[in-house]
């Protein structure tokens, strides 16, 4: 495939596939390394199953993501089950100890209510990450084909739809940052208490920006709450272990303070 059938054709991919191994601690593999250089290079996204556990693993005890839902630069997606819960198959992150992953989760059937698929024989109930997985591909399509976001943007918003205003708890580790709205309307939109704003730029040296945002002032204060996602596709390097993105950002939100000369 040429380079411009990459970045000009097929923008979004779904990976529905993954290895039984556990990652380690150190280690990024090197199908999620092709994977995270393939998206740096030619703007395009993948959107990855978060591997499940095989029958012989224990349901109680954790077991980690591997191949290739350890890419950092993929949305990686777990499955839960119809009432919002972590599915009893999905394994957990994170990644190089600090790479929450996977990244976000969609109903992809459990014991309690699988879901239907389409098989060579029909209609087929059946569960898994492999499952769910397309649901968000179909989303992240619809973003950048129809509504005509930028990669970044269009993940930004589903990793934001899914964590909400609610506290993500440290723990939380198998369904990422939440789980996304079923309608695409929930996604697209904010209820008439929220103001977003969608920033976008190219970096390829050291800057600083500063945006004006104009905020509105309510008896001379600022009653509101923020969060901010950032949505990125650095350059990586598996060689460089832990130290893995070359690239960081670093956010600010707020008046700049006036810090007093020390000469």
């Amino acid at each position: 495939m040429r380079s411009d059938e990459w970045s000009h054709g097929f923008l979004v991919w779904n990976l529905s596939l993954g290895s039984c191994l556990e990652s380690p601690e150190n280690t990024i593999s090197p199908e999620a390394s092709m994977l995270d250089q393939l998206q740096n290079e030619y703007d395009i996204v993948f959107v990855v199953a978060g591997t499940n556990k095989t029958q012989e693993d224990s349901q109680t005890q954790p077991k980690c993501i591997w191949a290739p839902a350890d890419s950092s630069n993929s949305l990686v997606v777990n499955a839960t089950s119809i009432l919002k819960e972590p599915a009893s198959y999905t394994r957990e992150g994170p990644v190089l100890n600090f790479f929450r992953k996977p990244d976000i989760s969609c109903f992809g059937g459990d014991a309690t209510e699988q879901m239907a698929a389409w098989s060579p024989q029909g209609v087929n109930l059946t569960t898994g990450t492999s499952f769910a997985a397309p649901w968000i591909t179909r989303k992240m399509a619809y973003l950048i084909y129809v509504m005509h976001f930028s990669r970044e943007t269009a993940k930004a918003m589903l990793i934001d739809a899914a964590s909400g205003w609610e506290k993500i708890s440290a723990d939380n580790i198998k369904v990422g940052y939440g789980i996304v709205p079923t309608k695409i309307e929930d996604i697209l939109t904010t209820p008439s208490n929220e103001i977003r704003f969608i920033l976008e730029g190219t970096i390829t040296s050291f800057e600083t920006y500063n945006y004006r945002i104009p905020v509105p002032m309510v008896n001379g204060k600022y009653p509101y709450m923020v969060r901010a996602t950032l949505c990125y596709f650095p350059k990586c390097n598996a060689r460089q272990g832990v130290d893995y993105t070359s690239t960081e950002l670093d956010f600010h939100f707020g008046r700049m303070r006036e810090w007093a000369s020390t000469h």
